[in-house]
């Protein structure tokens, strides 16, 4: 008898170690993106910007808060050993913009309203269903992004609109890699990557994400980020570029490395800056929320810490 309660315990141990080992999940996981000729995936983008201008010295204050929600399919038009081209259709955009009683909306999927002037429409109906492509090289990495379409302004000169290379390049890069320079991680494990925004006309936000792997299974890992940056003038104009107060960018992803693809990502970012109007101290802060999910997949809460 006492002969079998050992051999239980044994079993029991064995089973608990197993367990944990399961529960554990891989050391390291390979976060190379996996490509397939005329492979299709669809992504819902979503933006939340607040935007507040203040001149101290003359107590004026004006905020923007703006909304974007896009459904993006993305086909792999080709790809092998030189790279990857990609075709993206942003088939549905959802632009909201708020300022003080102003409320203007925009919907590609409803018709234009005859009745009713919209300055929206012109900088977003144009970019719907316009196939982009961006070309990536054998390390997945935007090598080149082509046919970005543009609007027309009231003088009928061409205009940016919603979708820019800004959006492709920078907001949507988790839909392309994980931007690591080896393939596989180890939990714990740090990497770098690079971004660059518009600060203003003479000048850029150059933003350097730390991310780290955080956590691993059979079929995902998760990885967290944490970012600086430093305002830098560029051209030859000489205008002073606006001063960083404060920044801050915190993203988490999570990465569907038995596919080879990104499940979701989200990012939280705050910048504020000060400049000079009229010999007076402007300051300007923007707060961005981001989501890009696989159409379809839930975005779990980021736990309390």
């Amino acid at each position: 008898m006492g002969e079998l309660r050992r051999v239980l315990a044994a079993c029991a141990a064995l089973a608990l170690v197993a367990s944990a080992a399961a529960q554990k999940g891989p050391e390291s996981v390979d976060l190379t993106p996996r490509w397939e000729a005329d492979a299709e995936a669809r992504y819902i983008y979503r933006a939340h910007s607040t935007r507040t201008d203040r001149v101290p010295a003359m107590k004026a204050e004006q905020q923007q808060k703006t909304r974007q929600e896009m459904r993006i399919r993305r086909e792999v038009v080709s790809t092998g050993p030189e790279g990857t081209e990609l075709e993206l259709v942003f088939e549905r955009i959802v632009v909201v913009a708020m300022s003080g009683k102003m409320f203007i909306r925009s919907d590609t999927s409803e018709p234009v309203d005859p009745e009713r002037a919209n300055s929206l429409d012109p900088v977003v109906r144009p970019a719907a269903n316009k196939p982009i492509r961006v070309r990536l090289g054998p390390d997945s990495r935007v090598l080149a992004i082509e046919n970005i379409p543009t609007g027309i302004d009231a003088d009928g000169n061409p205009t940016r609109l919603v979708v820019d290379e800004e959006l492709v390049r920078n907001s949507l890069a988790a839909m392309y890699s994980m931007e690591k320079s080896t393939p596989t991680a180890r939990i714990g494990e740090r990497w770098t990557t690079n971004e660059t925004l518009p600060a203003s006309e003479s000048a850029e936000l150059q933003i350097v994400h730390t991310r780290r792997l955080t956590a691993a299974s059979e079929s995902t890992a998760t990885a967290e980020s944490t970012a600086i940056a430093d305002v830098r003038p560029i051209g030859t104009s000489g205008a002073r570029p606006p001063l960083l107060v404060d920044f801050s960018c915190a993203t988490r992803h999570e990465w569907d490395h038995a596919a080879g693809r990104l499940r979701w990502m989200t990012l939280e970012q705050k910048v504020e800056t000060h400049g000079v109007v009229r010999q007076m101290r402007s300051e300007h802060t923007t707060e961005v929320q981001i989501s890009l999910a696989l159409e379809g997949v839930e975005i779990p809460t980021k736990p309390n810490p």
